[in-house]
């Protein structure tokens, strides 16, 4: 099978399986399902992971009948171990193999950060520690914020005294605004949605613009453009653990302020083998 055929079936389930849980409402099963659109304007299947007293987390309506779950914290001191940071994993869930989701439907657009979704979260996290242990994929708006740098699509490797940006070798793939005719950044205000995929410790991110429903296109990391980010982390630090969202900065000083909604997990992902077609063919 080819990789163009790889990414069309992909894409397709992604769609149809995040179709089908959202038509069914909340759901926490024994095989690591669940859904939350927040419109309860509560989380008591969630575990708040807030470490300063700044810290809040809130449902505030952005749509007539939309809530959304918007993680904050005031700015911070110079040090990751003190600074803004807040996250959120479903209390019960435990996932190997995954497919998480949510929605970014807003943030401030003047604090730069890495937000978005968390898997594999290992818990209790420490409020002592700088971050939560698990693996995310974030969208990381330094360029908006500070016009340098760029608007990055990243995977990372999180540890209570670690943050490690892993990308299989291709330091700049997940740029925004570098390779002509790719997708603008992601902006505030506007409507998007992640997806963060794993299998063993070979990772893929996607992100896609709702008002389009298209996926949105980068840098390969060698000048070319894709929908799609991957990474292995070497070190297998995570085999399973729970999935949420989080938002952190990017800078030491900043404060952090993002809403997700939507928020979506599934125990599947692509094979191996597609995973690693696909990074043959992202190195080509």
């Amino acid at each position: 099978m080819d990789c163009v055929s790889l990414e069309l079936i992909m894409n397709r389930n992604l769609l149809f399986s995040f179709g089908c849980l959202a038509a069914a409402g909340c759901v926490l099963t024994a095989n690591a399902q669940y859904f939350d659109d927040f419109n309860t304007a509560s989380d008591p299947n969630w575990t708040r992971w807030v470490p300063r007293a700044t810290a809040t987390v809130t449902f505030p309506q952005y749509q007539p009948g939309n809530f959304g779950y918007e993680l904050a914290d005031a700015p911070g001191t110079s040090s990751f171990f003190t600074t803004a940071r807040v996250a959120s994993y479903v209390t019960a869930l435990s996932v190997t193999d995954f497919t998480v989701s949510a929605d970014l439907v807003n943030w401030n657009g003047s604090d730069e950060m890495v937000q978005g979704v968390i898997a594999r979260v290992q818990s209790p996290i420490s409020n002592a520690g700088a971050f939560p242990a698990c693996y995310m994929l974030s969208y990381v708006n330094r360029f908006s914020v500070r016009t340098n740098g760029t608007d990055q699509l990243r995977i990372w490797a999180m540890g209570p005294n670690t943050l490690t940006y892993i990308n299989d070798g291709l330091g700049n793939q997940g740029q925004f605004n570098v390779v002509p005719g790719g997708s603008s950044s992601p902006q505030p205000g506007g409507h998007y949605r992640l997806f963060f995929l794993g299998t063993g410790f070979s990772f893929i991110g996607k992100i896609m613009d709702l008002s389009t429903g298209q996926f949105m296109t980068f840098n390969d990391g060698n000048g070319n453009l894709t929908d799609y980010i991957h990474a292995t982390d070497t070190s297998a630090l995570y085999a399973s653990g729970s999935a949420g969202v989080g938002t952190f900065v990017n800078t030491l000083t900043p404060g952090v302020d993002t809403t997700f909604d939507n928020f979506s997990a599934l125990p599947q992902a692509p094979e191996p083998s597609s995973l690693a077609t696909r990074r043959q063919q992202q190195r080509r």
